[in-house]
């Protein structure tokens, strides 16, 4: 079991979801730091202090995903509604939707089985 909810740490949509933001934050993390040999991975209109913001942001939601997965469903709303804001329906925030919809037909059915 989770050492803070009644879910077991095998649950596949959280850990899943972690290691997709971890991956993402560390691609932000190698984009941020190429721009120092002019490399600009997201073309040359894209800030770069963003890819240190959502590099964290990126961590952040994977440590979520790993301690916390409960609290996904708070992080991933968020972080769809900002990407939908600033880049418009791209294929991130519908992958992230259906992760939403995994972790709560993973939770839905791991209660099933409790009860």
């Amino acid at each position: 079991m989770h050492p803070s909810t009644s879910e077991p740490r095998n649950l596949l949509f959280p850990r899943l979801t972690a290691y997709g933001f971890a991956i993402g934050g560390a691609v932000h993390l190698i984009a941020f730091m190429l721009v120092g040999a002019g490399i600009r991975l997201y073309g040359a209109g894209y800030p770069t202090w963003r890819h240190v913001v959502m590099a964290s942001v990126d961590e952040l939601i994977a440590w979520i995903g790993f301690r916390h997965p409960a609290w996904l469903f708070v992080a991933l709303p968020l972080w769809i509604a900002e990407q939908i804001i600033v880049n418009g329906v791209r294929v991130e925030p519908i992958v992230v939707t259906c992760a939403v919809i995994g972790l709560a037909w993973e939770r839905r059915r791991h209660g099933r089985s409790r009860a």
